[in-house]
C-alpha cells in the first residue's frame, strides 16, 4: 500500500512540474503574434465600398469576416500589432 501511495504522489509531483514548466514557458513565448481589431459598418447599398476596403488593406488590415444584419454588414478586421 505505502508503494503504490509513494508512486501516485510521485506522479502527481511529476505531473505538477511538468505543468507549470508548460505554462511558464508559454508565457515566455513571445512568438506569438498578438492582434488589433478593427470594425467597420456600412450600408449594402454603399457604391465605392471596393475602395474602402482596398483602402483598410493597403493599411494593412485583413478581413476576418463579415456580418449581415438587414440593410447593414458589419465587417471584422484584423492586423499584427506592432
Amino acid at each position: 500500500m505505502k508503494t503504490w501511495a509513494m508512486i501516485a504522489s510521485s506522479l502527481l509531483v511529476a505531473v505538477l512540474l511538468w505543468t507549470a514548466t508548460t505554462v511558464y514557458t508559454d508565457a515566455q513565448n513571445t512568438n506569438k503574434p498578438r492582434w488589433e481589431y478593427f470594425t467597420l459598418t456600412t450600408s449594402v447599398r454603399e457604391s465605392d465600398f471596393r475602395t474602402r476596403l482596398n483602402a483598410q488593406g493597403d493599411e494593412g488590415w485583413e478581413l476576418v469576416t463579415f456580418i449581415n444584419v438587414g440593410e447593414f454588414q458589419t465587417y471584422i478586421f484584423k492586423r499584427p500589432l506592432n
